[in-house]
């Protein structure tokens, strides 16, 4: 096929490296991808079943899809998209552009640096132990929400279906916090206008 046609893999094992160009794997059984690097392109990487990652790196974009994602380090100059069937757990995203991170199951994260915008949404709960962005950050959980320190140069909004814990938060523009429980947090500090909403009672 062309440059755009994905090469499929059936097997429990895949490293693969590209010194130019992109990388585009379809895995048809659960897997785990060792080392992953495109020096001089994007990675993309579609799996039927689980996926275990290690390091992903790439010079451009990453873009990975699965049912239950987890581990790794992901690393790439541009944006990184992660979209999982089931539960997401990422150890370390580095990221120069957006980061835009989707799972219908637990939402786990490590350290997340983004350089531009960053985006996390589950249909369950969202932890993290550190999370920065360049630009806006929009974490979105339909259930818990528990975070270690969150900083955001742009605009800064969180909201979940149920409460809302965070050890520390900045925003180099407005905060917006929705809960439908309560909402603790250790520290707050907003260049803009803050607004907090919790169902019940609120902790600064």
């Amino acid at each position: 096929g062309g440059s755009d046609a994905a090469l499929t893999v059936d097997s429990g094992r895949i490293d693969a490296r590209a010194t130019d160009g992109d990388i585009h794997l379809h895995l048809l059984q659960s897997a785990h991808a060792g080392q992953i690097s495109a020096d001089g392109g994007s990675i993309l990487l579609a799996a039927d079943q689980a996926l275990s990652l290690g390091q992903v790196q790439a010079r451009d974009q990453i873009q990975l899809t699965g049912t239950d994602i987890v581990g790794g380090v992901l690393d790439s100059g541009q944006d990184t998209r992660v979209h999982s069937a089931g539960q997401l757990r990422l150890d370390t995203v580095n990221a120069g552009g957006d980061v835009a991170l989707y799972s219908e199951g637990a939402l786990a994260l490590g350290q997340v640096v983004a350089g531009g915008k960053l985006k996390a949404d589950t249909a369950s709960a969202l932890s993290a132990a550190a999370l920065q962005a360049g630009a806006a950050m929009q974490l979105s959980a339909v259930s818990d929400m528990a975070l270690g320190n969150v900083r955001s140069d742009g605009d800064l909004q969180l909201v979940a279906g149920n409460g809302i814990t965070v050890d520390t938060a900045e925003s180099g523009a407005g905060m917006q916090l929705s809960a439908a429980h309560g909402i603790e947090m250790g520290s707050a500090r907003s260049e803009g206008d803050m607004q907090l909403v919790a169902g019940n009672g609120i902790t600064v």
